[in-house]
């Protein structure tokens, strides 16, 4: 005796996108029925790439949105998408630079860092460690060098220092003649 088996498209049940630490492996799961059983295939939308599962020793520029595509034959495939968040620690990505500006002015300090999660940057007087909020008008006693904090929920943090001259104001007498 012959058993035949209605014929079914692709459906996607279930997917999910991940979070996860650069370095670390990650497989997507891609839920799918049909009869016959489809296939599951994973494509890197950046490129259309196809990606076997697990992806090992994952990188930031991992960090995509991919497809999942089931197909049994029958009909037309049946796609999902899903992103991939490829997490890293706080890095340095530049030096800090000297900046002179004129007092009662806010300084434009810039902290060269990435990181994702994106990073927590604080600023310290190295002098005095006390924290500076930012937008802060400095005046020339502030004069000194600052050392930015950068730190995310991956737990490490980079310093970098900046050493900034507040000048005097100038006052000129004006007279007309």
């Amino acid at each position: 005796a012959c058993a035949f088996g209605t014929a079914v498209s692709s459906s996607i049940i279930n997917n999910t996108g991940q979070n996860v630490r650069e370095g670390g492996n990650v497989t997507l799961k891609c839920l799918a029925e049909g009869k016959p059983k489809p296939t599951i295939t994973w494509t890197r939308l950046s490129d259309n790439h196809i990606v076997t599962m697990p992806i090992v020793n994952i990188r930031r520029h991992d960090s995509k949105a991919y497809r999942c595509t089931a197909y049994n034959g029958i009909g037309m495939p049946a796609t999902k998408e899903v992103s991939i968040d490829v997490q890293y620690s706080v890095e340095a990505t530049g030096r800090g630079r000297n900046v002179t500006v004129a007092g009662g002015v806010a300084p434009m300090f810039t902290c060269p860092v990435d990181g994702n999660p994106k990073p927590n940057i604080e600023w310290y007087n190295e002098k005095t460690g006390v924290k500076v909020s930012s937008g802060k008008q400095l005046e020339a006693r502030e004069s000194g060098c600052y050392t930015c904090v950068a730190s995310n929920s991956l737990g490490t943090s980079v310093n970098i220092s900046q050493c900034l001259i507040v000048e005097r104001c100038q006052r000129f007498n004006t007279s007309l003649v």
